[in-house]
């Protein structure tokens, strides 16, 4: 069971089912949780749009080409992504921000212009415990290299707002 055939058959496998998962909008993981498998499915449908261009089928040919992804991410676009992330934040009460005190969410995904990007947004006390809250997001590119890496806001919301 540990031979390097078998690994390579698994990986194969594993490969052309989220490869299948991306052409028909569902994966095997809906049979465990639809809610998982609302989420992964999404994001494996960008990634191969990201990766992916269907070929010209004019001239009778099918399937797909790679494309090279762009590994760039202007600072611009860093921040946008970053301050729509955090208007969301903003937009709750205190009251709703205190469950994710203490626990970070992360996202990494694909930006408009195709650079990959990875996003933190943690929760925590300003000072001192049930005082007031900093709301804390980091942006950074994936892969390659931002003039101004990594692109950080913050802003603080008090218990009596």
């Amino acid at each position: 069971m540990e031979a390097w055939p078998n690994r390579i058959i698994g990986a194969a496998l594993l490969a052309w089912a989220l490869w299948l998962a991306t052409e028909r909008g569902h994966s095997i993981l809906g049979v465990f949780s639809p809610r998982a498998d609302g989420v992964v499915v999404p994001v494996l449908q960008r990634w191969r749009k990201a990766l992916l261009i269907k070929k010209d089928e004019s001239d009778g040919k099918r399937g797909y080409i790679p494309l090279v992804v762009r590994t760039e991410m202007s600072v611009a676009e860093s921040t946008s992504l970053l301050e729509a992330r955090l208007r969301s934040y903003r937009g709750r009460t205190y009251n709703e921000l205190l469950p994710l005190l203490n626990h970070p969410t992360f996202l990494e995904g694909i930006g408009p212009s195709g650079a990959a990007f990875r996003m933190e947004v943690s929760v925590f006390w300003e000072k001192k415990p049930q005082g007031n809250l900093r709301v804390f997001g980091i942006i950074d590119a994936l892969f390659g290299e931002q003039t101004e890496s990594p692109i950080v806001q913050s802003f603080v919301i008090g218990p009596e707002e």
